[in-house]
């Protein structure tokens, strides 16, 4: 394959990416209207990780589009998938919009740290200042997964009914996820790991 389209393709995974930040920002939203978080939670979401979230979706979407040109006029598979949840959720009432929205942006931060490695070998080897931003990313998620930890841990005591209904909401998520995932991604990721000389 030829180096543009290579990066094309790659471009285009990041605007995938690029989406599914996008829609963690809106869950930090829906996340942030229910009464479940104490104050020093709500603080933590409304004054760090927010921000944090809305400028990973503009790293991944500078890159996309240096890539693969402007963004596409649809979601691509699995910002679809988290949009078709965060939609569905936020017409549930309040606790319940918080599980699903908690469970959503929960299981795909824990989904980032866990294919980190494999994504930084390849953005290293594309692009040492892509893989730079996407460190940055993986760095930040590494707070917002450790704040969800100890939101589930708290639940867990203090609110069982509402706390079997996230772990139900990320169980499931996890069943449905990497199916979207890997169709929407991996032959993309193996492409590219072939073309740079990492497989």
């Amino acid at each position: 394959m030829r180096d543009d389209v290579v990066y094309r393709v790659l471009g285009k995974v990041l605007w995938d990416i690029a989406g599914v930040e996008t829609g963690a920002a809106t869950a930090c939203g829906l996340m942030a209207s229910a009464r479940v978080l104490t104050e020093d939670e709500r603080r933590f979401l409304r004054e760090r990780m927010w921000a944090e979230e809305r400028g990973h979706e503009r790293l991944m979407a500078g890159w996309g589009r240096a890539w693969c040109g402007a963004r596409p006029r649809r979601f691509l598979p699995y910002a679809a998938a988290v949009w078709r949840d965060l939609v569905a959720g936020s017409h549930l009432p309040p606790r319940y919009r918080f599980a699903y929205a908690f469970a959503t942006i929960h299981w795909n931060e824990i989904n980032t740290l866990r294919s980190a490695r494999e994504i930084l070998v390849v953005l290293e080897a594309a692009e040492p200042a892509a893989a730079a931003d996407f460190r940055q990313i993986v760095g930040e998620e590494s707070g917002h997964v450790a704040w969800g930890a100890g939101i589930r841990s708290r639940l867990e005591r203090e609110a069982p009914d509402l706390s079997r209904i996230i772990e139900r909401y990320i169980e499931l998520t996890g069943q449905v996820y990497p199916a979207v995932i890997s169709r929407s991604h991996s032959r993309a990721w193996q492409q590219l790991r072939a073309h740079l000389g990492l497989s």
